[in-house]
């Protein structure tokens, strides 16, 4: 693993026209991010709703936009921003409408799939996939913000046959915005990322589905739920149609990290049933010694 952070923004001089393909709050952050620290080039929105292209312009995300792929067409660096399991669909059929040397990039959160098909069905294409590691349970254009990125880390794929000037291109483009730039292979990253943020989504959401149902008593134990309740569920209000094709397209990763993360439950549901305070004692010590090791780091 590299850290190629420079501590500066990075010249994007390079990049004339920047197209930003699916403007929502990562995308629109992206946009305004560059916008703050002074960007000089053109940035384009496209996309298929025209009423979001519209918002990200009226926020200043985007300078113009079009709801067809010719839109970039005179775009030196395409960033995809949609759901991964359209990710590469996207950008063959941008390739119909740009030149041969606009590089492509991403920032969905599983990477394998995504490098091993866009280089199987698009091998001409000057692709390199990324992933800033910042963003919200909030979507939208509406929510973006220009600091989003600040000290986030972002990943950029490498391995073998990369394209060096566009992996330095997008390098610099995420450094421009403060991000904290780390390569790593493809299927490092997504292993990384279903313990670090696919599993905390869904057990998020399981813990939901088992809280906020009725309770005994026909009352909802949610509406006695305080800030513990608030912070382990928060991210299950992500949306769905970012977050299930997240999870299909990591499934291995992320179904042995739930058998692993009931097994715990299970472990525990033993002890408590045993009476066995030390033990139950022992495991929720040692949860919280972990859980401060990496204070610094979250």
């Amino acid at each position: 693993m590299t850290d190629d952070t420079t501590g500066q923004s990075a010249p994007l001089a390079d990049v004339r026209t920047l197209a930003l393909y699916g403007v929502g709050l990562i995308n629109g952050s992206l946009g305004l991010a560059l916008r703050a620290r002074g960007f000089a080039g053109r940035i384009v929105g496209v996309g298929r709703r025209e009423r979001t292209l519209r918002a990200a312009a009226d926020r200043g995300a985007i300078d113009s936009y079009g709801t067809g792929p010719s839109a970039a067409a005179d775009a030196d660096l395409v960033v995809v921003g949609t759901p991964v399991d359209i990710t590469v669909d996207v950008i063959a059929e941008l390739t119909q409408n740009t030149r041969p040397s606009t590089i492509y990039s991403d920032v969905g959160s599983v990477k394998a799939g995504i490098v091993t098909e866009c280089a199987a069905r698009l091998p001409d294409a000057r692709f390199v996939g990324a992933h800033p590691i910042a963003g919200s349970e909030r979507a939208g254009v509406e929510h973006a913000s220009a600091d989003l990125f600040d000290g986030a880390k972002c990943v950029v794929t490498t391995g073998p046959g990369a394209d060096e000037e566009a992996g330095g291109v997008v390098r610099r483009l995420w450094e421009t915005v403060g991000s904290q730039v780390i390569t790593l292979p493809a299927d490092v990253h997504d292993v990384l990322l279903a313990a670090s943020s696919h599993l905390p989504h869904v057990v998020a959401t399981a813990l939901t589905h088992v809280v906020c149902g009725k309770a005994a008593d026909g009352a909802q134990a949610a509406e006695f739920g305080g800030g513990g309740l608030r912070d382990t569920t928060r991210v299950a209000l992500g949306s769905s149609e970012i977050w299930t094709p997240i999870v299909v397209a990591n499934a291995e990763p992320v179904a042995a990290l739930a058998e692993r993360m009931a097994d715990e439950l299970l472990q525990l549901a033993g002890r408590l049933r045993r009476g066995d305070a030390g033990a139950v004692d022992a495991w929720l010590e040692r949860g919280r010694e972990l859980r401060a090791e990496i204070t610094d780091g979250i």
